[in-house]
């Protein structure tokens, strides 16, 4: 994490397995399912998938499902796409309210720009929004490449709402959590000082992530964006936020469909089915 930080429509039908299995979990939960069923649930990020990352998913399987059953106690079982709608649109609303009054004349508007809203994920408070004095974040100490992504995000990415949704497929129970979800797209923010090829294996990364989680929220459309920074070393850590050089953006915004985020699943499954450690 960073230094400076203190814990506190879309009318596609998706695919009938995907909803009977959704279906059946919500119903009698995930235990219950995977004894009735002779399954065993498979939890897994979104993230892992993209990069078909079969040791890293492998790897995280408990806590993946640790995650799983914190929102089952947060939310008293599996939240619905309505529900999930609902909370992005209360938690819309405050930032449209902050960033308006960014645009202020006099003291407001002045004081409303010297800080930065983070809008980030918060596995142990979902709800929570942090302001920060701009100068704060400036002077945060980013000591490696996880740092580095998020510091880029919060200066650089959008603001926009975010929770985490899980899916069903097959025996997968998938976990996605977008940069940020809007009314008629998903929002995928990636920082990288690669180049060449690579920046090119970063943007399809980027948009395969990004697809899924558009399958997860029904949205119609994907944003990418890709924040380039040209860094005079592979290594420059430590370094302050307000050392990073300023990036080049490129956006991808484009339409997507379930198919799209299936293909995914269907080479990570077999991927996934391979691989024995």
């Amino acid at each position: 994490m960073l230094r400076y930080a203190v814990r506190g429509a879309y009318s596609a039908t998706r695919p009938q397995e995907l909803e009977l299995s959704r279906l059946k979990v919500s119903l009698i939960g995930i235990d219950s399912y995977r004894s009735t069923s002779g399954l065993h649930p498979i939890f897994v990020g979104a993230g892992d998938i993209a990069r078909r990352d079969v040791r890293r998913a492998r790897e995280r399987l408990v806590e993946t499902e640790r995650e799983y059953r914190l929102d089952l106690q947060r939310y008293g079982r599996e939240l619905t796409l309505d529900e999930a709608n609902d909370r992005l649109a209360s938690d819309d609303q405050r930032i449209q309210e902050f960033l308006t009054a960014q645009k202020l004349p006099g003291e407001r508007g002045a004081a409303a720009k010297d800080m930065i809203l983070e809008i980030r994920w918060d596995h142990h408070n979902p709800d929570t929004k942090r302001l920060y004095p701009k100068h704060m974040i400036h002077e945060t100490i980013v000591t490696g490449y996880l740092e580095f992504g998020q510091a880029a995000q919060l200066l650089h990415g959008e603001k926009l709402p975010t929770i985490r949704l899980w899916t069903h497929w097959k025996n997968y129970v998938v976990g996605g959590v977008p940069d940020g979800v809007a009314k008629d797209y998903v929002y995928e923010f990636r920082a990288t000082t690669r180049t060449g090829r690579d920046i090119e294996t970063v943007k399809k990364q980027a948009v395969r992530q990004a697809q899924l989680y558009a399958f997860a929220f029904k949205r119609p459309r994907i944003k990418v964006q890709i924040a380039s920074f040209p860094m005079r070393s592979k290594n420059p850590f430590p370094l302050k936020a307000k050392e990073m050089p300023n990036p080049e953006l490129s956006t991808i915004f484009q339409p997507c469909t379930d198919e799209d985020a299936l293909s995914a699943l269907i080479e990570f499954d077999a991927a996934y089915s391979e691989v024995v450690y």
